[in-house]
């Protein structure tokens, strides 16, 4: 029978085996010399975290190691207690270290700011659209780099030297050290988008990507177009109708002008009656005409369908009886959705590209998907409606078990619902450096504590303990799946 446990650590201090706790205990006698029987020494599962064994059948001491603790992020001081015992040895007591667990201050994540059009900072959203002015330049672009608990990093230059841009080939140093991003020239047309991506590698990569969307500039050009010929007798009215269209400097045709703004467009003309000219936004919808008479004067229009777009539009009546033509002044409306039916995403999502690796990143199959609830038409309903989404991976054939799995193995993920939508995005998880260590004492990200530096054993010792779930097999199949659920999902 032995008295007590001796406790010894080292740790290398190098950046890959910090990630890597254990320790070394003796079993130590009454008489002070180490217990060699030979028994099983293990740190049993607690709390969610993982089982670590020793043998101590050769010489009474053993090295207790395992795959790395991964925690989610850390926001504050986490203490966790590991318990020690030896199997079927119900008279030794039990050995309680006490862990202290804090934020490593390691990048975790990054802010990307600029500067918007009204010149107000606005916040950019990683893996979202960034709808700007065609041909106008984004300024005052700024950075921050961020750790598990959303505190900005300070900025060096070993540290900035791993920042990676697309939008251009060199990056001044200087700049970059005060936290600030070269400009990007929007593309000139609506047609074009420019995908802008972030990324920063030390030993993990942190990236920020967006995509930038043109959209059209105030009005700069007046495009004139007839209808039919544009021959005409003189002393005779022209009968076909003159289109005048609107354009910013770049040319791109402006679709969406509002009700107000119309009232402004004026046109002169010599011998052109002001009150025919028909003002729209370029959504028509025509009614079909009514009776050719009527003895009292009165005019029904019956089952009108109403646009299946919802926005804005005006409705104006016009009169012809071959000697007159009268229209109506102008009418304004809007179309508002229908209830809600479906749940689709505001773009589809692409097939991803995984790999076959222990590394979770290489492995993820949905990172960013946001579903809006829309009517039969597609139209965003803006009711108040909130809930709680599940989603669930399912394979179409029974006979396959193998389906991929959500964060934390699991094949359910509830999200909830505000307002009309959910959004799906993956939580990062962040790599803690954990130490079993006496009890009160603070373990630091550096992996230091009690004054001493720590040593790590050896590659070796080490080689295989990786966490995470095993990588998917048969990658050609799970993608085959991923895209019939996602079929399926987006059009049930």
């Amino acid at each position: 029978m032995f008295e007590s446990f001796q406790e010894s650590i080292s740790r290398r201090d190098t950046q890959r085996y910090k990630q890597y706790p254990w320790a070394v205990f003796n079993a130590i006698e009454w008489d002070g010399k180490h217990f060699k029987k030979g028994q099983l020494f293990q740190a049993p599962r607690q709390g969610g975290l993982p089982t670590y064994t020793a043998d101590l059948s050769n010489s009474g001491k053993g090295t207790i190691t395992g795959a790395p603790l991964n925690l989610r992020h850390v926001q504050k001081e986490e203490k966790v207690v590991a318990r020690f015992e030896v199997q079927n040895f119900k008279n030794i007591a039990n050995v309680e270290r006490v862990l202290t667990v804090l934020p490593s201050h390691q990048a975790a994540s990054l802010y990307l700011s600029c500067t918007g059009e009204d010149g107000d900072e606005v916040e950019l959203e990683h893996g979202r659209d960034l709808v700007w002015v065609a041909g106008e330049p984004i300024t005052g672009l700024r950075f921050e780099v961020r750790d598990e608990i959303g505190k900005p990093i300070t900025l060096t230059s070993n540290l900035v030297s791993k920042l990676k841009l697309n939008w251009t080939a060199e990056v001044p140093k200087d700049q970059v050290l005060a936290g600030r991003l070269p400009d990007i020239n929007c593309p000139s047309s609506v047609k074009q988008t420019l995908f802008c991506h972030v990324s920063l590698n030390t030993g993990r990569v942190v990236d920020f990507a967006f995509t930038v969307k043109p959209k059209n500039g105030d009005p700069a050009i007046l495009k004139v177009s007839c209808k039919g010929t544009t021959d005409v007798r003189i002393g005779e009215v022209h009968q076909s109708d003159i289109l005048i269209s609107l354009t910013d400097k770049f040319h791109n045709p402006i679709k969406k002008l509002h009700i107000k703004d119309l009232a402004d467009l004026l046109i002169i003309a010599e011998g052109i009656d002001y009150g025919d000219v028909v003002k729209s936004l370029d959504q028509v919808f025509t009614a079909s005409p009514v009776e050719t008479t009527s003895p009292n004067g009165y005019y029904h229009f019956r089952k009108v369908r109403v646009p299946e777009k919802s926005g804005e539009y005006n409705m104006q009546f016009h009169f012809n009886n071959g000697k007159h033509t009268l229209s109506s002044a102008i009418i304004s409306l809007t179309v508002v959705p229908d209830s809600p039916v479906k749940l689709a995403p505001q773009q589809d999502p692409i097939i991803p590209s995984v790999s076959n690796q222990a590394k979770s990143s290489c492995r993820n199959l949905l990172k960013y998907l946001k579903l809006d609830l829309t009517d039969r038409f597609g139209n965003n309903t803006a009711m108040n409606i909130t809930g709680v989404l599940t989603l669930q991976v399912v394979s179409p054939d029974p006979a396959i078990k193998e389906v991929p799995y959500f964060e934390g193995n699991v094949n359910q993920y509830q999200v909830p619902i505000s307002k009309g939508c959910a959004v799906v995005q993956v939580t990062k998880f962040c790599a803690c450096p954990t130490l079993l260590a006496k009890t009160g004492e603070r373990i630091a990200s550096t992996g230091k504590f009690g004054g001493h530096q720590n040593r790590a054993p050896t590659l070796a010792q080490l080689q295989g303990n990786v966490f995470g779930e095993p990588p998917m097999k048969d990658l050609d199949r799970v993608q085959e799946q991923i895209r019939e659920w996602l079929d399926k999902f987006l059009w049930s």
